[in-house]
């Protein structure tokens, strides 16, 4: 990821540069290593997966690490794309999310990120930094 990107409120919003076209008929596994600075405790972060193609299964885990507290504060798993998410509160400032799974397709489309405050607060916003990654790898 070459730009941070900020979202200022819960509606999950496409992240710019963490997307992949995925091809016809394919099984895939990923990961993603996503920075994220938090402008207000009380906003926290969540995450989901989402896209155009179309899917016959996907396995993702995700967990949702507080850097100040040094510690993991949500884990979730992740079956369907353009779901809810997986969230949770973290301290303000710098937080880390990581989401590892597999895919399987049958209609090729795009696969990716989506993030957004875990909870209304003051707008102050979740930025995905400079640094996050996705790494796609194709299995057939």
């Amino acid at each position: 990821k070459d730009t941070d990107q900020e979202v200022t409120d819960t509606t999950l919003a496409s992240d710019s540069e963490l997307t992949v076209t995925l091809a016809l008929n394919g099984k895939y596994q990923f990961k993603f290593d996503l920075f994220f600075l938090n402008d207000d405790a009380a906003e926290g972060i969540k995450v989901s997966l989402a896209g155009t193609a179309t899917v016959t299964d996907v396995k993702a885990q995700v967990s949702i690490y507080d850097d100040t507290l040094n510690s993991l504060v949500a884990f979730g798993r992740i079956t369907a794309l353009g779901g809810a998410g997986i969230g949770a509160g973290v301290s303000s400032g710098s937080n880390f999310a990581s989401i590892e799974g597999a895919i399987e397709i049958t209609t090729a489309g795009t696969f990716l990120l989506q993030f957004a405050q875990n909870a209304t607060g003051a707008s102050l916003g979740v930025h995905c930094e400079v640094g996050s990654s996705m790494v796609v790898t194709k299995l057939e």
